[in-house]
């Protein structure tokens, strides 16, 4: 399974979270040669870099961002 730029993907962190992001890039496969891509939710400052096998597909995102508007989060920091 691939994920597209743009596309909303389900991610559960170790701590047993989930959360829903956006996939904003792909990233070189890891050593095992497992894809990895790098992942952006709406309630955090960072981005995440994520293998494959952690990720659900949910479907499209109605338009493709832009990986800029990703990267800058909006939101007050605490």
């Amino acid at each position: 399974m691939s994920f597209e730029i743009g596309e909303s993907v389900e991610y559960k962190s170790l701590g047993g979270t989930a959360g829903v992001f956006i996939v904003i890039r792909r990233m070189p496969d890891d050593p095992s040669g497992e894809p990895v891509y790098r992942i952006k939710s709406g309630l955090e400052y960072h981005e995440r870099n994520v293998l494959e096998s952690a990720l659900t597909k949910l479907g499209a995102f109605p338009e493709k961002p832009e990986p800029s508007m990703w990267r800058q989060h909006k939101a007050p920091r605490p």
